[in-house]
C-alpha cells in the first residue's frame, strides 16, 4: 500500500467513526426522549393514604389489613373465603363455559398481598426513631385468609347479567353492587323500565311476548309450556324468595325435537348467553366435585346436556333442595363452608328416565315431535330463533320480571295448587305466578312424570307382585335363602327375578350381590305400592339374619301405634314397680337399696322383667327395677 493510499484510508476511518459516534448518540437521545415519553403516559397510582406499622401485636395488623381489603375493589367475602369476580377463566374440568362469562374466584394469597400492597404503606421501625419501608408480611396475608369472617368485606351472593327480582318485589336493575342482597349486576344490555306497580293485564302481555319465543317447538300438553316459562322465570326470581328450585328436565321422544334449542333461548334471554354446560358424570362422586366447583364459581344456569339413559343420584338430589352447599375444594386441603347455592338447573334428553328421590324435584317439559327427521323441518315463525332472541332480549328479559312484578305487586294471591314438599317458597312465588296469568300448573307434569319414569317403583311393583310364587304362605325369608331358591330353580320365577335386577343391577346380567340386595331391600322396607310393602323383622333364633315378606299397608301403622303404646306403657309399669318394691322393703333387706344411682346407669341384672304381648307372636319387655327396655322375643319362649 502507498502512502497516499494509507492516508486516504485513515482519513475515511476517522470519518466513519466520527459518523458511528453521532449515529450513537442519536439513538441514544431518541431512546431517552422514547423512555420519558413512555413514562409520561404510563398511569401513575395514587400513593396509599394508610400506613400501617409492622409490630408484635399481630391482631392489631391483621385488624388493620382486613379494613384495607374492605376498602379495595372487586374485594368480597363468600362461604368462608376472600373472592373476586373474573372474567374470561377456564372452567372447573368437565364443564362448558362461554369465555367471556363472569364468575367468582376465591382470591389466590399473593392477590391478596397485592391488594395490601396497593392499599397501605407498610413499615417497621428500625431504631432511633427511624424507619423502613416494606412489603406486606406474609404472615399478615396468612392471618386474613385465616380469620374465615371479615366483617368489613362486603358478602357476595351472586353475579348476575340481568335485573332481578328482590324479596320485597323491587326490581335490581342498578348496574354495581346491592348492599340489600349482595347482588353485583354486571349489565350487558339496556332494559325497558318496568312500571312501578304492573297490572295483570301487563303481566298477560308479558306472557305472550315470551310464548312466542316457543310458538314452534312441538309441547306434548299445554302444561309443557307452562312448565318452560316457570323455568325461564326461575333466574329472574330466584333471589327473591329462601328456598330451593326444582329441576327442568326438557325430554323429547326423538333426538332434534329442539330440547337444547330450548334451553339456549331461556338462558341468552336470563343471562345473554349460553348456560354452562356439562356431560353426566360417571358416578355420584365425580358428580359431587363438579356441584362444588360450579357452586364455588356461582353459576347462576346448569344445564346437564344429553341425558344418555338415566338421571338421579345422592349428590344431585341435595344440590336440588339446598340453598347452600360445603365440600372440600378440589386440588386443595380446606373446606368450602355454606357457598350459597341460586343454580337454576337444566338438563335435556330423549325418554329419560329419573330415579325415585330425583323425579320428585324435577319439572318435566315434554317435546314430541311426529316427523322421523324433525331437524330438517322447515316453516319455522323465526327461522333464526337464537338470533331474534338476542335482538330481542331486552325486550323478552323485561317481559319476564314484568310477570313477577305484577304478582308481588297484586300480593301474591293464592292459586290453590297442590302442595309440593321441599319447593313450597318455589311455587308460592314462580309455579303459582305462572297460574295466575292463565297457563296451566307447572307441578301437574311432575305427577305424570314419577309415574312414569319412577323404575324403582315400577320394580318394587312387580317384586311386591311376585312376591307371593316365591312365599306363598308368608312366612319369609331371608336373602340368603331368596337367592338360594333362585338358584336352584332358574327356570322359574322370572317376574320376581327381573325386578331383583331391576333394583339391582348386574355386571353378567344374572348373579346378584346379597349385600347390595340387603342394603336395596333395607332402602325400599315399608314403601307401600298398590296397598301393600315389604318389611322385616330379626329372626328369634339370631341364626339367619332378617327375614323379609309381604305385609299390608294398613297394618303398619296399627302395629307401629300397638308397639309404641306397649312400650310406653309397659316402661311406665317397669319404673313403678321398682319405686314401690324400694318404698316397700325395708334397708338392708334387699341388695337393690344398697346399689347406688351409678350401679343402675352401668348395669342391671334385669332380674324382675315385665312383659306385655305385642303382635306376631312377641313380647315387648322392660326390667322393673331400672326401667331399661330389652330386645323383644317370642312370647312362648321361657323366661328368664
Amino acid at each position: 500500500m502507498t502512502t497516499s493510499t494509507r492516508r486516504g484510508y485513515r482519513r475515511s476511518t476517522r470519518r466513519s467513526e466520527v459518523v458511528n459516534s453521532a449515529a450513537l448518540a442519536g439513538t441514544a437521545t431518541l431512546l431517552t426522549v422514547a423512555q420519558a415519553e413512555a413514562r409520561s403516559k404510563r398511569p401513575e397510582h395514587p400513593k396509599p393514604q394508610r400506613e400501617i406499622e409492622i409490630g408484635t401485636d399481630e391482631a392489631r395488623v391483621v385488624t388493620e389489613a382486613v379494613d384495607v381489603l374492605s376498602g379495595r375493589e372487586n374485594v368480597y367475602q363468600r362461604g368462608g373465603s376472600i373472592v373476586q369476580i373474573v372474567e374470561g377463566a377456564e372452567p372447573p374440568r368437565g364443564i362448558a363455559r362461554p369465555p367471556d362469562a363472569p364468575r367468582i374466584a376465591v382470591m389466590r394469597s399473593a392477590r391478596i398481598r397485592e391488594h395490601l400492597a396497593e392499599g397501605a404503606v407498610w413499615w417497621r421501625p428500625t431504631g432511633d426513631n427511624e424507619r423502613e419501608v416494606c412489603h406486606p408480611p406474609q404472615w399478615v396475608v396468612n392471618a386474613v385468609e385465616a380469620r374465615g369472617q371479615w366483617p368489613n368485606i362486603k358478602p357476595l351472593t351472586a353475579v348476575v347479567e340481568v335485573p332481578v327480582l328482590r324479596a320485597d318485589g323491587s326490581v335490581l336493575d342498578r348496574p354495581g353492587y346491592d348492599s340489600a342482597t349482595g347482588i353485583v349486576l354486571r349489565g350487558n344490555s339496556h332494559f325497558p323500565s318496568v312500571p312501578k306497580r304492573p297490572t295483570l293485564g301487563d303481566a298477560e302481555r308479558a306472557r305472550d311476548m315470551l310464548l312466542e319465543v316457543v310458538e314452534d317447538f312441538p309441547f306434548a300438553k299445554p302444561a309443557h309450556r307452562a312448565a318452560w316459562l316457570a323455568g325461564l322465570l326461575t333466574p329472574f326470581a330466584r333471589y327473591a324468595y329462601h328456598g330451593p328450585a326444582p329441576l327442568f328436565l326438557a325430554d323429547g321422544n326423538v333426538r332434534g325435537s329442539g330440547k337444547s334449542l330450548l334451553v339456549d333461548v331461556s338462558a341468552e334471554i336470563s343471562m345473554g348467553r349460553e348456560a354452562a354446560r356439562m356431560s353426566l358424570p360417571r358416578n355420584d362422586d365425580e358428580f359431587r366435585k363438579r356441584i362444588t366447583a360450579l357452586a364455588l364459581a356461582g353459576e347462576p344456569l346448569i344445564l346437564i346436556d344429553n341425558v344418555p339413559s338415566t338421571l338421579g343420584g345422592a349428590s344431585l338430589d341435595a344440590a336440588l333442595t339446598a340453598t347452600s352447599w360445603s365440600d372440600r375444594i378440589l386440588g386443595a386441603s380446606e373446606m368450602a363452608s355454606n357457598v350459597p347455592l341460586f343454580a337454576t338447573w337444566w338438563a335435556t334428553g330423549n325418554n329419560v328416565v329419573l330415579l325415585a328421590d330425583t323425579a320428585r324435584r324435577t319439572v318435566h317439559i315434554r317435546l314430541e315431535s311426529p316427523e322421523e327427521n324433525p331437524e330438517e323441518r322447515q316453516g319455522f315463525h323465526h327461522p333464526n330463533l337464537l338470533g331474534w332472541v338476542r335482538r330481542e332480549r331486552p325486550r323478552l328479559a323485561t317481559a319476564a320480571f314484568t310477570i313477577l312484578a305484577a304478582y308481588w305487586a297484586a300480593g301474591k294471591p293464592a292459586q290453590r295448587l297442590k302442595p309440593w314438599g321441599s319447593f313450597e317458597a318455589w311455587s308460592e312465588s314462580v309455579r303459582s305466578a305462572v297460574v295466575w296469568v292463565g297457563l296451566d300448573d307447572p307441578g301437574s307434569t311432575r305427577r305424570e312424570l314419577a309415574s312414569q319414569a319412577d323404575r324403582e317403583a315400577a320394580a318394587l311393583r312387580q317384586l311386591i307382585a311376585d312376591w307371593e310364587e316365591i312365599d306363598p304362605n308368608s312366612t319369609g325369608l331371608t336373602v340368603a335363602a331368596l337367592l338360594k331358591e333362585l338358584a336352584d330353580k332358574p327356570t322359574c320365577y322370572t317376574g320376581l327375578r327381573s325386578a331383583l335386577l331391576e333394583l339391582v343391577p348386574s355386571k353378567d346380567g344374572w348373579t346378584i350381590n346379597p349385600r347390595s340386595l340387603g342394603m336395596k331391600l333395607a332402602h325400599l322396607r315399608r314403601r307401600v305400592v298398590d296397598g301393600k310393602c315389604l318389611d322385616s323383622r330379626e329372626d328369634s333364633s339370631h341364626r339367619t339374619g332378617v327375614i323379609w315378606r309381604v305385609v299390608c299397608g294398613d297394618s303398619l301403622a296399627g302395629s307401629a301405634g300397638t308397639a309404641g303404646t306397649v312400650s310406653t306403657h309397659t316402661r311406665a309399669q317397669a319404673q313403678a314397680h321398682a319405686r314401690a318394691r324400694e318404698n316397700a322393703e325395708p334397708a338392708g333387706n334387699s341388695t337393690r337399696n344398697t346399689r347406688s344411682a351409678r350401679d343402675f346407669a352401668t348395669g342391671c341384672p334385669h332380674a324382675e322383667v315385665e312383659e306385655a304381648a305385642t303382635h306376631d307372636g312377641f313380647s315387648n319387655r322392660a326390667c322393673r327395677d331400672c326401667g331399661k327396655v330389652l330386645p323383644c322375643r317370642k312370647a312362648n319362649e321361657a323366661r328368664e
